[in-house]
């Protein structure tokens, strides 16, 4: 090697390190940043309810082969929080499903209509799958569950206002007593 490459190549060795010590210096420069949210003294806990093939529903259709309810119900420090509920029917034919996948969207949306709701006072989704639908109803606070919106949930409109202050073992007896097998995790 030639010396006027050997002073070249020091050169770039001397200047990539230089590059390396001023970029450590600015984006390393011992200090650190943290960011978290505030943790308040919260308890989550949950009750969560299966049952097949339900009768009593606002979801029903005589054209599924099989049906999967769940109930899932979140507290906050010993009071209900958020409730969820899901439907997974299993159809013969995607055509079969996608029809009363229309069926029920308009269902849920002239019911709410026809009950003084607007029909984004839960969240719902619809999804397909094949042959698979389903169905998924939201209320992101115990306060969206009320006479009209209960029914969603497998609440009777008379016991609406009391089940929003039923314990976990209360909810659990409660959709017990509708055919449900419940589950709590504390």
């Amino acid at each position: 090697m030639s010396k006027s490459n050997k002073i070249l190549t020091l050169v770039l060795i001397g200047v990539g390190l230089i590059a390396l010590a001023i970029f450590i210096a600015i984006f390393a420069n011992g200090s650190e940043t943290r960011t978290s949210e505030p943790q308040d003294n919260n308890s989550i806990s949950a009750v969560y309810c299966t049952a097949n093939g339900m009768e009593d529903r606002f979801y029903y259709s005589e054209n599924v082969n099989t049906i999967e309810n769940e109930i899932k119900i979140t507290y906050n420090n010993s009071s209900i929080d958020k409730i969820y509920y899901s439907y997974d029917g299993v159809y013969r034919s995607n055509d079969v499903m996608r029809q009363d996948d229309g069926i029920f969207q308009a269902k849920y949306n002239n019911y709410m209509s026809e009950n003084g709701q607007k029909s984004e006072d839960l969240s719902v989704a619809y999804d397909e799958m094949n042959t698979k639908l389903h169905i998924g109803v939201y209320a992101d606070s115990v306060d969206k569950l009320n006479e009209v919106t209960a029914v969603f949930f497998f609440v009777s409109k008379e016991d609406v206002n009391q089940f929003k202050k039923y314990s976990m073992e209360e909810v659990s007896k409660y959709y017990k007593n509708k055919g449900f097998s419940c589950n709590t995790v504390k």
